[in-house]
């Protein structure tokens, strides 16, 4: 039978397949594996992000290399070559940090991590481009490359600052790896979307663990907005006490039912628009003590107690929403 006859399947590991490869510090906040990007599920792939740590040298003892993979294969050598000879670099290398921060994105929201930034072209140690098998890709291998070089960029020297998520004394609980894991691949493959207030509620954390609590309260009262109608948008009409029961019930069990924690941010919005308020007013601290406690006596200031209970609340879908997967 013919190579090309219908009904003829190559082995995968004929298939040959370009990719443009980005070495990037060790820094960066997505653990090695294999991503196919979807923008919906069950939709075609998009891109294969596979991303490897390899040992590197005295300078830099751990190398992240991420390979950003065309998934549809090339027929031929000659047509592989061919492409890699006269590839549009600047196009190719735009394309492929747009994957890769579509990925970063995903996993500040995954891990609800306010402190995971965009990679750049400058932040790379070097950019390669090239093709082979499906194997050799998924080794962050080619059969044949070539280095590109973009306008003589060099790796900037704040990298780890940018790149690593700064040790700050926080106390508010972090996201298991298995839950962010999970959630990245489901955000990576379309199979769910991040909600507006989730980002919203990241850039308020970011401003309060920088000691700015003006523009946090500002941004709270952004996420609140936010939250208040994506959450209530999620919740089945009538509140159903089967959802609630088989997602929320063994998630939250200490924390009480999506429903009991929409109905508690609703209680503290007018504390977080208070202090919101004060703050675009210029009152110092972002008016915590002149904003009082609306929803009763706390210990700590409106905003950080307010966002603390929004954080909890978006864990506690994040949890349900796996627990609802398996």
């Amino acid at each position: 039978m013919g190579a090309y006859q219908e009904g003829y399947v190559a082995p995968v590991t004929d298939r040959l397949f370009v990719c443009v490869q980005i070495e990037a510090p060790a820094t960066l906040p997505i653990g090695d594996g294999r991503h196919v990007l979807r923008d919906r599920p069950g939709g075609e792939p998009q891109h294969v992000l596979v991303l490897t740590t390899r040992p590197g040298n005295d300078r830099t003892p751990v190398r992240r290399v991420v390979s950003v993979i065309d998934p549809v294969s090339v027929p031929a050598e000659s047509q592989a070559q061919r492409w890699l000879a006269e590839l549009d670099i600047e196009a190719a290398v735009a394309n492929a940090m747009a994957v890769i921060d579509r990925a970063l994105k995903a996993q500040r929201i995954a891990a609800a991590d306010p402190h995971v930034h965009p990679l750049t072209v400058a932040d790379a140690h070097s950019i390669r481009a090239g093709w082979g098998t499906g194997k050799q890709m998924a080794d962050g291998l080619f059969t044949e490359s070539r280095e590109l070089e973009m306008n003589g960029a060099k790796p900037a020297p704040s990298v780890a600052r940018r790149l690593t998520r700064r040790m700050l004394p926080l106390s508010r609980p972090k996201r298991s790896a298995i839950d962010s894991s999970q959630r990245l691949a489901a955000l990576l493959g379309g199979r769910t979307e991040a909600l507006l207030c989730e980002e919203l509620a990241l850039r308020a954390r970011h401003d309060l663990d920088r000691g700015d609590l003006r523009l946090a309260a500002v941004e709270l009262e952004r996420a609140y907005a936010a939250a208040l109608v994506e959450l209530a948008a999620e919740l089945p009409p009538g509140n159903s006490i089967a959802y609630e029961s088989q997602l929320m019930e063994a998630a939250m069990a200490r924390g009480g039912t999506m429903h009991e924690r929409l109905q508690e941010l609703r209680r503290l919005n007018a504390s977080v628009t208070a202090a919101s308020q004060s703050a675009l007013q210029g009152t110092p601290s972002a008016g915590a003590a002149a904003a009082g406690w609306i929803d009763g006596p706390h210990t700590e200031d409106p905003v950080t107690h307010a966002l603390g209970r929004l954080e909890a609340a978006l864990r506690a879908r994040a949890a349900a929403a796996s627990y609802g997967a398996h």
